[in-house]
């Protein structure tokens, strides 16, 4: 937004440059994006946030300035209180529903001279970049820009016009658009429009676009005579649609989307009358016409506010004296209570004031965020046992394994598009968005799956040929007509095989990432969270998974999520040329319970050990941990680790069947091992193995 440094001067006195000025407004929290020469003047084109429409004027421009410069607000001269005709017409006012329009005023303005504006009124709008049109119209600009209130002038004689040439009676109806009404607007453009429209109208149809835009068959030009000046408090909601709606912007639906202040509703009439008064001297008015005002409507609040806490808040030592004169700077009364404590009254006109740390970030920005000194915080020791630290805990450790393992983190959005919830099964799972912005934006995630699938796919239209990624972020499903979100782990891993023992030959080779690569990442996240005892994997038939590549991953027998190779009719549904694209979907509010972050440390053997490897063809329909668990349980003492280390199959190996080779550690805590013992110990695993599995030996 733009403003005038010569019009803050109106109503403070600023002794500083306007570069000085821009510099302490943005120190203060409204960042003056530019500062430019306009003529005498200099304009400031300032950032305001959404929560503070009260920033919409100069007089709000000129309250902050005032706080940051230590400068006082000029006394303004007292309201000019409301002329009144008596040949006045009446006004009906007639409001459909109270919730679009809570307060409406109008006022009939006769004897109107309209021409050009004077000059120091065009150099005021001209200075800030608005068009000067005529007198009446600048006026209403100037009030806009000057208090923050919109007020729109109708040509009174076209208005009659329209209801036959009457003016025994003039009824203004604020109405929703019927399905289908057209509306000429004053940019000259035929606007269709729909019953998400807000509308003035008369009983002949819509004469503005309620909040946004005049219409063009009542807009004030060189022949008006006779205005109905509209001030109003529209529905910042309302405004917003209609302004959707239509696809346009303008100042006053920029205003009134951020809520007016409703008692300036009432006062810009009486400012528009007080600058009529000098240009058209022979202009007589109306009472003004208003429904009944809104009850409690930006009402002042009332905080109690601890000097201690706001101190311990901001690492400040303020006393109760300069946190008042801080406060009083910004029109924030605020008076002693008790010994500590200070009881803060919020003016109507800063609606985003609601809490008392809202009061703890204006003392913050006004003191100065400069002047705060750095500190270190407080560290306690004080051991860490609740669900949020072992839900945190948990997460940096499974981000760390993962990063090790060759994984990078990712983000992706919350929301999809329809056909991007094919994964469920169950569609009525899927919840779906009320008013999505776009397709691509329609449900809310049910998992984390077409996020990896796209964060991939812009990877590979990149050139990037090994794509290993990972994200925690919760997925959102409806479960018994309760939508439930649910913290997740997704993984997905594609290309050359990477961090094994083959590291230089999978590079040469272009080996790609198997089936294993990705449990084996796994399987170190649930040992580093000392859950892998409880951890097993079933074979999982899946309509997105390549049969006999996939895998159902369960806790104590329960599942908990699943790992496989994703078929290609899929990966082709989400416009991915490539083939063996590993995911995994983990629920982590199901592991977080069994989470074990305690470490406990056994004495580890000083004398040496021995390996054996053993290599046999066994059927498919064993599982690797059920051979391992058989052989575990055998309870060889010496038998220190077992480990997979290479799976094979080709022509020579029976259909049904898979080659395994098994590595196996022995260790004696106390003594060196004989190479007897160990020879007995790999002939009691063979044996074992024959009898349970009808091995045959390679």
């Amino acid at each position: 937004m733009k403003i005038s440094y010569n019009w803050l001067q109106d109503y403070v006195r600023i002794k500083i440059p306007a570069e000085s000025l821009a510099e302490r407004l943005t120190m203060a929290g409204l960042e003056v994006k530019d500062c430019q020469k306009v003529g005498d003047d200099s304009v400031l084109d300032i950032e305001i946030t959404s929560n503070r429409p009260d920033c919409l004027s100069h007089i709000g421009i000129a309250r902050e300035a005032a706080a940051v410069t230590g400068s006082k607000l000029k006394a303004q001269s007292s309201k000019l209180k409301a002329q009144s005709s008596k040949n006045t017409v009446p006004i009906k006012i007639n409001i459909e529903d109270k919730n679009d329009c809570p307060l409406y005023t109008a006022r009939i303005i006769q004897g109107l001279k309209v021409g050009l504006s004077p000059d120091w009124l065009k150099r005021r709008l001209e200075a800030i970049g608005l068009r000067s049109v005529n007198n009446i119209v600048d006026i209403t600009n100037f009030v806009l820009l000057d208090n923050g209130q919109p007020t729109h002038a109708f040509d009174l004689d076209k208005i009659a016009a329209r209801q036959g040439g009457q003016k025994q009676e003039l009824e203004i109806i604020v109405r929703r658009a019927k399905q289908g009404e057209k509306i000429i607007t004053i940019d000259g453009i035929n606007r269709e429009l729909s019953s998400e429209v807000l509308v003035i109208a008369d009983k002949l149809g819509p004469i503005a676009i309620a909040g946004v835009i005049g219409g063009k068959d009542t807009e004030v030009d060189s022949s008006t005579k006779a205005v109905l000046l509209e001030s109003a408090y529209f529905s910042p909601k309302t405004v917003r649609r209609s302004r959707q709606k239509l696809g346009l912007v303008t100042e006053s639906s920029y205003r009134f989307e951020r809520s007016v202040h409703i008692p300036t509703v009432c006062s810009s009439q009486l400012r528009v009358e007080q600058l009529l008064t000098k240009i058209c001297p022979n202009a007589n008015y109306s009472k003004i016409f208003q429904t009944k005002s809104p009850n409690n409507k930006n009402s002042e609040l009332c905080l109690d506010v601890d000097i201690g806490y706001v101190n311990n808040l901001l690492g400040l030592n303020l006393k109760r004296n300069e946190v008042i004169s801080i406060l009083n700077k910004l029109q924030i009364h605020s008076k002693p209570k008790g010994t500590l404590k200070i009881n803060v009254t919020v003016p109507d006109f800063r609606p985003d004031l609601k809490i008392s740390e809202d009061i703890a970030e204006e003392i913050a920005r006004i003191y100065g965020y400069d002047n705060i000194k750095f500190s270190l915080p407080v560290i306690s020791s004080a051991a860490r046992v609740n669900a949020d630290s072992v839900c945190k805990d948990a997460a940096k450790i499974i981000k760390r394994i993962l990063c090790a393992s060759g994984f990078s983190e990712v983000i992706s959005y919350s929301l999809v598009s329809k056909d991007k919830t094919l994964i469920l099964e169950n569609k009525a799972q899927a919840i779906a968005i009320a008013n999505p912005l776009s397709k691509e934006q329609e449900f809310l995630r049910p998992d984390l799956i077409a996020g990896l699938l796209d964060i991939a796919k812009h990877n590979f239209n990149h050139g990037q040929e090994e794509v290993n990624i990972f994200e925690i972020s919760p997925q959102f499903r409806r479960e018994d007509n309760v939508v439930k979100e649910r913290l997740c782990l997704g993984l997905l891993a594609c290309g050359r095989r990477i961090n094994d023992w083959f590291r230089q030959a999978a590079v040469k080779q272009k080996i790609q990432v198997c089936f294993f690569d990705v449990k084996g990442a796994l399987e170190s996240t649930f040992d580093s969270l000392g859950i892998i005892d409880k951890i097993s994997f079933k074979r999982l038939d899946s309509n997105i998974f390549v049969p006999g590549q996939a895998a159902t991953v369960c806790m104590d027998d329960v599942a908990i999520g699943f790992l496989g190779a994703v078929k290609e009719s899929l990966l082709r549904d989400y416009g991915i040329r490539r083939n063996n694209i590993f995911l995994s979907m983990l629920d982590l509010e199901s592991i977080l319970p069994a989470v074990n972050l305690k470490k406990t440390y056994k004495k580890f053997s000083a004398f040496p050990g021995m390996s054996r490897d053993i290599s046999f063809v066994i059927a498919e329909n064993f599982t690797v941990k059920g051979i391992e668990n058989s052989i575990s349980q055998k309870g060889i003492a010496t038998l220190e680790k077992i480990s997979l280390f290479d799976e094979y199959k080709d022509a020579s190996i029976p259909k049904g069947f898979r080659s395994l080779s098994f590595s196996f550690d022995f260790r004696a805590k106390e003594r060196t091992l004989k190479e007897e013992e160990v020879t007995a110990a790999v002939g009691a695993i063979k044996n074992l193995l024959k009898e349970k599995f009808s091995v045959t030996f390679r």
